[in-house]
């Protein structure tokens, strides 16, 4: 993106990935966390519970910088409207959120 907004002059667009979509519930990693930090869980269950976690494509399940990165770039108008929460490997749903449902008349 960088690169596209340095040569200003060239059309692109950004497809961004989306969110992964999680494994585990974030309870669920919370309690092996703390089972393992009290020294009642091993370490091959954390990192069983780990990769459980963050299995797929996409942007981190944690809602931080590249989940906030692909929001604004959303709300810049620099890549597709209603895809940054879109889960990768899923239909885009044709009434998104962002997008006005329209009423048919009959």
């Amino acid at each position: 993106m960088m690169g596209v907004l340095r040569f200003g002059h060239l059309p692109t667009i950004f497809v961004p990935g989306g969110p992964m979509p999680t494994g585990l519930s974030n309870k669920e990693k919370a309690e092996v966390r703390q089972r393992y930090a009290e020294g009642k869980a091993s370490r091959e269950e954390l990192l069983e519970s780990e990769m459980k976690s963050y299995h797929g494509p996409g942007t981190c399940t944690f809602y931080g910088t590249a989940n906030t990165n692909q929001l604004v770039m959303e709300v810049m108008g620099l890549h597709l409207p209603g895809s940054s929460f879109i889960n990768p490997n899923t239909p885009c749903a044709m009434h998104s959120p962002s997008r006005p449902r329209s009423r048919s008349r009959g």
